[in-house]
């Protein structure tokens, strides 16, 4: 694949001249937007190649069960098994299986060292070394995760290792303050890292605007990650649901309206960028708010009256996903960034 770099060294070399060069590469970028919206590359996620992947994976999953009690023998067993299954055979769902118990593996090996480790360190510091298993816990998933990725370059390996790596930051965090400057500074640390996970998946995806390479799904799955770390910390505080928090509080007027304009935003974002993930990381909150405000309307039915507003919102916004994301991007100034992104048209 020619790069730009290539065609300022043809351009420096005499061998094409600047208005060639520009020629050039709108060609290129409009070869590209045709052949990226025939083959309908929208956010594509490669997980089952036929359900011989999901036979594998059953396998997989029985094997490390009955493992558990030798993590050392399971993690060079599934290692064994990662070189046949995601080096040499490429398949998806069952390499996925195997980070999650190599991960698992290393967790409780990890989880083991600590423990021995504690008498030791306890005789150096006064700081409550036994509330902080997640430090060694984190780093033994990390290496892990690392080497995983390192060895096949696999995606989801990703994922797993920047998920170890924010971990690790949050329980540092906890280790290092007391425990009341950590509970107010935690929230802003879990932003600060979830916009350096979405800045990643970023430079993952403007290096493959196509989406046809592992580039871009190793961008989604720091997507998945980065968008509750995002968005989690934001919205909590203006509204709670019954996944976080408690139920049946008093909920003001206006913290209602600031989570629609999150939602909102988080929605611009996801379809500049072209990520759902971005987007699902809010609908919780999004339902929340709405049940809220529809329950003085609707009373005991607003939990089904909010279902049914979101899962039409939802499935119109998924088929429409091509259109609106075009007439969005049609509408925004081009300063030369749009090319860095997925190609929009609307259907013909």
């Amino acid at each position: 694949m020619i790069r730009n770099e290539d065609i300022d060294a043809a351009i420096s070399a005499g061998i094409l001249t600047a208005d060639q060069a520009r020629s050039l590469q709108t060609l290129a970028l409009e070869r590209r937007k045709t052949r990226t919206l025939a083959l309908g590359r929208e956010e594509r996620f490669r997980l089952l190649g036929g359900f011989n992947d999901v036979f594998i994976a059953l396998g997989v999953i029985l094997l490390s069960i009955a493992l558990f009690l030798s993590p050392i023998l399971g993690v060079m067993v599934l290692w064994g098994l990662a070189e046949l299954l995601t080096g040499r055979l490429k398949l998806v769902g069952p390499s996925i299986v195997i980070v999650v118990f190599l991960c698992w593996f290393a967790a409780m090996l990890g989880l083991e060292a600590f423990e021995r480790l504690v008498p030791l360190i306890a005789i150096q510091t006064d700081r409550p070394i036994a509330s902080n298993s997640y430090l060694s816990v984190a780093v033994a998933v990390a290496a892990m995760a690392g080497l995983h990725y390192a060895r096949f370059r696999f995606p989801f390996a990703l994922f797993a290792l920047a998920g170890a790596a924010v971990t690790f930051m949050m329980a540092l965090t906890a280790y290092v303050l007391e425990p009341s400057v950590s509970a107010a500074v935690r929230p802003w640390v879990a932003v600060g890292l979830g916009l350096m996970v979405f800045a990643t998946a970023m430079w993952f995806d403007v290096s493959d605007p196509e989406r046809t390479t592992r580039r871009a799904d190793c961008g989604f799955w720091l997507h998945l990650l980065a968008a509750p770390l995002i968005v989690h910390p934001v919205a909590s505080p203006l509204i709670t649901h019954p996944l976080f928090g408690r139920t049946g509080i008093d909920v003001q007027q206006p913290a209602v309206v600031l989570v629609f304009a999150l939602v909102a935003g988080l929605a611009l974002l996801a379809l500049i960028v072209d990520r759902r993930a971005l987007l699902v990381a809010g609908l919780a909150y999004l339902g929340a708010a709405m049940g809220y405000g529809l329950s003085s309307l609707a009373g005991g039915n607003s939990t089904i009256l909010t279902l049914m507003i979101m899962g039409a919102m939802i499935i119109t916004l998924g088929i429409g996903w091509r259109e609106i994301r075009a007439g969005l991007m049609a509408r925004l100034p081009d300063g030369g960034w749009k090319r860095h992104l997925p190609p929009y048209e609307r259907h013909a």
